[in-house]
């Protein structure tokens, strides 16, 4: 965080602004990291069936993988 606090607190004009598009554009990026997500439902929907296919207990995925798995 310091280093987009020290620019936020900057007396630069603009550098706030810039500062938290800076920390939005790394929420979002570590967002998709962390999640399942798909261009559409037919996408996800068969990204799902090919889990199940592959895993038929998604118990015994572990949820470290879970999301990569998940995606691919």
């Amino acid at each position: 965080m310091d280093q987009y606090m020290d620019q936020f607190l900057s007396s630069e004009e603009g550098a706030a602004r810039a500062a938290v598009k800076r920390l939005t554009a790394n929420i979002e990026q570590e967002l998709v990291q962390a999640t399942i997500n798909a261009p559409d439902w037919d996408t996800l929907y068969a990204a799902r069936i090919a889990r199940d296919l592959l895993w038929e207990d998604e118990r015994s995925i572990n949820l470290d993988d879970f999301v990569a798995i998940s995606q691919t």
